[in-house]
């Protein structure tokens, strides 16, 4: 007999579901918002039992455990350098006066409030699904610079073959408005060409981008400003954290991720249902198994009763002569045993991605060596994160030069994240200093308090 074909492809190979379906069900576990998805594989693990063992169990999520210990760069706030604090207030900061007299001695100075929560709400999908982006753009009624997050699945991304490391066409699914309706549409940034830029609304095929915008974008000339880089350059308002390449990385822990929580579900299933000892009797009838109960009669039927831990049964025996036997058996379903094979499973899942979360054996304490192994992992992703936080603060600066007449610096910022971040200790003397000077430390505009407006608050698009 032939084998089987299953369509294998030589770029992809043999997978269930297309990169856009991936990286939505990627979003969507960091989310909390996959209900649906482990309805599914419960009915691909169990069949028509499936729909049988009650609500699902989701408080288990290995994807979510995963990305969140991996993101550790924004522990501790992150540094920059480089940066001008009337930069960061037009951002958005409300760093205490400590905070900034602390970096300060290290030359850097503490990343804006608003940036550093949106660079704390990206890393998870960084380290998940290995890219993600953040929309850069200028409020005219704050005059003020804000900044979005955009999760992966809403933003797809082309590479040219001669530049695989930059993108040339960006789609960002948005919702925008048309009338008095808000609409799904698809922003299309193509610069394959950068002497001729184009910028689309799509409707599916439609090109409604008159309809929306009140005008077309095509070439340098009808090219916004915000949308151009400090030498003139077109670009797209979206920085790219990390590269959308190989989607399929991690995709075992996808699958993992759902057959956990069809696992727990199930188990809680038979905790609630079978985790009882079962009871049973011999030469004996339970009285009112008569035929009221039974079609059958004298209670030989199959019917039997329901019966509650307030009720009292009373039996009585078959043969007067010889009295009846009762005894019970363990119960049908090991709660413990399966609860530590699930919870092993979980474990094993993780860990083979090279994150040990597993400390039974060591009393709940991490190993050393396991220690610098997870350090190391999570430290992977921190070129792509500084990438990103340093491209962000340079377009904004860039804005602000165009819109306010500032004249701050649009390249050369350095992030450092965690245990990058060294700062000198304070001596005595220095303290003694500023403990004695009569006008105290100097104050940070703006940073013990919320900065209101667009800025202020990033919410995932």
């Amino acid at each position: 007999m032939a084998a089987p074909q299953f369509g294998l492809s030589q770029p992809i190979g043999y997978r269930k579901r297309t990169d856009r379906e991936e990286m939505r069900l990627r979003v969507m576990l960091l989310l909390g918002t996959h209900g649906l998805h482990v309805a599914q594989k419960a009915q691909d693990e169990l069949g028509e039992r499936g729909g049988t063992i009650g609500p699902l169990d989701l408080s288990c999520n290995p994807a979510l455990r995963y990305a969140t210990t991996l993101s550790t760069a924004n522990t501790i706030p992150s540094a920059v350098s480089g940066m001008d604090r009337e930069l960061s207030t037009l951002i958005g900061d409300s760093s205490s006066v400590s905070l900034y007299e602390k970096y300060q001695r290290g030359g850097y100075l503490p990343m804006p409030t608003t940036q550093r929560r949106t660079s704390r709400r990206l890393e998870p999908f960084l380290v998940f699904c290995h890219y993600a982006g953040v929309y850069v753009g200028f409020s005219e009624d704050h005059e003020l610079p804000y900044m979005k997050l955009i999760t992966p699945d809403a933003l797809t991304l082309d590479y040219e073959l001669d530049d695989p490391t930059r993108p040339s066409v960006y789609r960002h699914d948005v919702r925008r408005r048309l009338g008095s309706s808000l609409i799904d549409v698809t922003d299309v940034y193509d610069l394959r060409d950068p002497a001729a830029p184009r910028y689309r609304v799509m409707r599916g095929n439609q090109d409604i981008t008159k309809q929306i915008m009140g005008r077309t974008y095509d070439g340098l000339d009808q090219w916004p400003e915000d949308w151009l880089q400090a030498d003139g350059t077109p670009a797209a308002p979206i920085i790219v954290y990390g590269q959308a390449d190989d989607i399929s990385r991690g995709m075992e822990l996808v699958e993992s991720s759902l057959r956990v929580m069809v696992g727990w579900s199930w188990w809680w299933a038979g905790l609630r249902d079978t985790c009882f000892k079962g009871r049973n009797v011999r030469g004996m009838t339970l009285d009112g198994m008569d035929s009221q109960l039974d079609p059958d009669g004298e209670g030989k039927g199959h019917k039997g009763i329901a019966t509650g831990a307030e009720d009292v049964l009373r039996w009585r025996d078959d043969d007067p002569d010889k009295a009846g036997e009762h005894w019970q058996w363990d119960a049908p379903f090991d709660a413990e045993k399966n609860g530590r094979a699930i919870s092993d499973y979980e474990s094993r899942a993780i860990s083979r991605l090279g994150v040990a979360i597993d400390y039974s054996h060591t009393g709940g304490e991490p190993l050393a060596h396991e220690v610098a192994e997870r350090k190391a992992e999570a430290h992977k992703h921190y070129d792509d994160l500084r990438a990103g936080d340093a491209s962000v603060l340079a377009r904004v600066a860039t804005i602000c030069n165009r819109r306010l007449g500032t004249s701050f610096a649009t390249a050369g910022y350095g992030v450092s994240y965690d245990d990058e971040i060294e700062i000198p200790a304070v001596t005595e003397e220095a303290t003694n200093e500023r403990r004695t000077d009569p006008a105290g430390p100097e104050r940070n505009p703006g940073g013990d308090q919320e900065v209101d407006g667009p800025g202020a608050d990033t919410l995932a698009e």
